[in-house]
């Protein structure tokens, strides 16, 4: 069964300089490192090979997953995602790999895990050719690029709670007509947490806290063996955060072991 995966840690926010690209001067390549996915990257054309970014990581950065957040890429996409030592990109043949994103829906998120985790890599950046955009540009919100956690829980649990809230507001008028200020709806989902080790609790666990979800968005992926496979698998893939601090509690597991219980509230951010 696949299990529940976050790309926990964006260096394009917590350790990049961006450098100039292909970029629109009203929509530059600096916008990346705002996790704020309304701020986008815009290229100034949509050619065969446009620069989309290049960004800066510390050398000791480790990458396992790329992702993109609020794109106008459509499923012609052929996009490159290179990592390097140097700017020039001389030997990026070192690590490159290349997917075409689906139709992510409503939620606007696609990523890519990587054969291996990258260390070392100081530059990375990603070349897209896109025959399907009709804008005569391409366009990114966010390109995040992180460390990926597994989560101590089945994506088929059933304990996991998926809902969509709708927060527009409803007024009347003295006659009884209503009036509706409509506002965008976001998902929210909860995840169970079982027999936690207490080494995990403490140290692994409460690291994915502090590095993603309380002071910046992460990547949420329900369905991690085949994201494409299916309208769930697209539907589920999140970009949010952890909107509560974690609620633990002990339970005594099989030979007095030190376990924990808990449960996560995920929501999206638009």
């Amino acid at each position: 069964m696949p299990i529940v995966r976050l790309l926990h840690r964006n260096y394009g926010i917590d350790a990049a300089v961006w450098g100039q690209s292909s970029q629109v001067a009203t929509l530059p390549t600096c916008h990346l490192s705002d996790g704020n996915r309304q701020k986008a990257w815009r290229s100034t054309g949509a050619g065969t090979s446009d620069w989309a970014a290049m960004i800066l990581c510390s050398t000791t950065a480790k990458v396992d997953r790329v992702a993109f957040i609020t794109y106008n890429f459509t499923t012609c996409a052929f996009i490159s995602v290179e990592g390097d030592c140097t700017s020039a990109f001389n030997s990026a043949s070192a690590f490159t790999t290349c997917f075409a994103p689906w139709a992510a829906a409503r939620t606007r998120v696609c990523f890519v895990d990587l054969s291996a985790r990258q260390t070392g890599k100081k530059w990375w950046r990603f070349v897209a050719c896109d025959t399907g955009v009709d804008d005569g540009y391409y366009e990114v919100g966010v390109f995040a690029v992180g460390q990926a956690t597994c989560m101590r829980v089945g994506a088929g649990d059933p304990a996991i709670g998926y809902s969509v809230t709708d927060p527009s507001l409803v007024e009347y008028a003295p006659a009884g007509t209503p009036k509706t200020w409509k506002l965008t709806a976001y998902a929210v989902v909860d995840l169970p947490h079982r027999f936690l080790a207490e080494a995990l609790v403490f140290g692994d666990f409460q690291d994915v806290l502090r590095t993603g979800g309380r002071q910046d968005d992460m990547v949420l992926s329900l369905y991690t063996s085949e994201p494409s496979c299916t309208c769930a698998a697209v539907a589920t893939n999140l970009y949010g955060r952890f909107v509560d601090s974690p609620d633990l509690r002990y339970v005594l597991g099989a030979a007095g072991a030190t376990l924990w219980d808990g449960t996560l509230r995920f929501r999206e951010s638009l």
